[in-house]
């Protein structure tokens, strides 16, 4: 099965151990990683063995299953179990630790340099003509009255501005109907002189007029809080115990510009999970191109899960 598996990742960036996890080869250059959480049956490694060895598919996978139980009882016992070419593969309590064989990268991806292109030859500036100096008497001349232009310019500018001023003071003559001059030429009540006659008023009594009651306030509407939206499928990056560190996970998620990062929980083997999701999106192919690229980009492992799960 060890060399199943290094055929398939001579040719391919990602090789699925169905019930035992991935291999995925970043694109380029990068050491050889595992997904102990991507571990669904693609089909790719069941078809190599059915082909290679001329048996069906049913038994192209009872082979598969008896070469992952063999690993996974090894691990369990405490042993290191190593595929040639490959890496090497060590249990620390529910983790596999996985470390790539220095050789495999080497081996596998061949990066070729690119070839850098020929610097473009800088054009040569053009010789500045030199222009000759205004005699002295220009010189004076400008210096005290300016040019002609800048003269008129200024003519403007200043017209502009006394008209506006001139426009916002009959404005305020009109509205302000309380100066002297309005009241000399238009007349106003406020100038006849009226007598007041000093007469007791009679204090009501106050118990006749009904007290008003101020209308109480509205009581402000509540605010909706945003809840992340959900897809089908969900890239998850993390699995925690509590819920703070699962939100901090995504706040460093969101810091990287993963901005719909979110924390979903659920219940795995009768146990409360809090996990990290970078990403969700409706199809299933579309979850696993994004999750290749977030591997190739950021080095970031991850595994697909069904929202309806």
């Amino acid at each position: 099965m060890d060399k199943y598996i290094q055929q398939l990742l001579t040719d391919n960036t990602r090789v699925i151990v169905p019930g035992f996890g991935a291999f995925i080869r970043p694109q380029g250059e990068g050491e050889l990683m595992f997904n102990q959480f991507l571990s669904f049956d693609d089909g790719m490694l069941s078809n190599k063995v059915k082909d290679a060895e001329g048996i069906s598919s049913e038994e192209a996978t009872q082979k598969i299953n008896s070469y992952v139980a063999q690993v996974n009882e090894q691990l369990n016992e405490g042993k290191t179990v190593s595929i040639e070419g490959v890496g090497s593969f060590k249990k620390e309590g529910d983790q596999i630790q996985f470390t790539s064989d220095s050789n495999a990268a080497a081996s596998n991806v061949v990066a070729t340099a690119p070839v850098a292109a020929p610097a473009p030859e800088t054009p040569k500036a053009a010789p500045v003509k030199e222009t000759p100096r205004a005699t002295a008497t220009t010189s004076v001349m400008r210096d005290k009255y300016g040019d002609d232009d800048n003269k008129k310019t200024w003519i403007y500018i200043i017209a502009i501005v006394l008209l506006f001023l001139l426009g916002v003071g009959i404005c305020l003559f009109v509205v302000n109907k309380d100066n002297f001059v309005y009241n000399y030429f238009y007349g106003s009540n406020e100038n006849v002189d009226t007598e007041i006659i000093d007469e007791p008023v009679e204090d009501e009594d106050e118990s006749d007029v009904p007290a008003v009651e101020a209308a109480p306030a509205p009581a402000p509407a509540p605010v909706a809080k945003s809840q992340p939206f959900e897809k089908r499928y969900n890239i998850i990056v993390g699995s925690y115990n509590d819920e703070a560190s699962a939100k901090a996970r995504v706040e460093k998620l969101q810091a990287k510009g993963f901005n719909e990062s979110f924390v979903i929980q659920r219940a795995i083997q009768g146990r409360q999970k809090y996990l990290a999701v970078i990403e969700s999106h409706e199809s299933l192919p579309t979850a696993e191109r994004r999750q290749e690229e977030i591997v190739d980009n950021y080095r970031i492992e991850s595994w697909i899960t069904n929202a309806g799960e």
